[in-house]
């Protein structure tokens, strides 16, 4: 009975090897094609990061199915264990890749925005021309508003009509019901 505990344990140490292996190459080989610093476009940026969506998929499905295989043995802790740590080293690869990308594309676009400003900022600027902008969106601004304001003006002239209309309605019906009680008290 010892005999047969012990060869289970050396076969369940066994599989768990051999599998935390093959989880090591996986991830090795994807943080291998993309080494520290060998992003060095924003189409490898791209490509690196379609890649690493991917193998995070396949790395998920990878633990997954690595984690179902540890509930019918015996030292069940320890194996969820031992894959949570292989998916936990796979995914901080794939992270260290994703990250440099990220930050290849970031650094690309922060570039390019220097670039543009430094090209607008090097335009001889004609201050005249500049001013008759500024003063023409400032007219049209100014005009939007009176348009506005005349809209709002006859809106409000239509609410107060209909609040006249409606108070004289309403007083005429206070007289119209104090008659007919003035009539059924002259009946009684």
């Amino acid at each position: 009975m010892a005999l047969s505990l012990r060869v289970l344990i050396i076969f369940a140490l066994v599989c768990g090897c051999s599998a935390y292996a093959q989880d090591q190459a996986t991830a090795s080989s994807f943080a291998g094609r993309y080494p520290k610093g060998s992003i060095v476009s924003v189409e490898a940026a791209e490509r690196a990061l379609i890649e690493a969506q991917k193998a995070r998929a396949s790395e998920n499905a990878q633990f997954h199915a690595e984690e179902q295989a540890c509930y019918p043995k015996f030292f069940t802790t320890s194996c969820l264990e031992a894959t949570r740590e292989r998916h936990r080293l796979g995914l901080l690869q794939i992270r260290q890749v994703e990250l440099e990308a990220n930050g290849f594309k970031r650094r690309t676009r922060v570039a390019e925005r220097e670039q543009a400003l430094k090209e607008r900022q090097s335009m001889p600027a004609d201050p005249q021309s500049d001013i008759n902008e500024r003063i023409l969106r400032h007219e049209a601004k100014l005009k939007k508003l009176e348009e506005e304001e005349t809209a709002r003006a006859a809106q409000r002239n239509s609410n107060v009509a209909a609040y006249e209309k409606k108070q004289r309605e309403a007083e005429e019906r206070q007289q119209e019901l104090a008659r007919r009680k003035r009539e059924k008290a002259g009946n009684q």
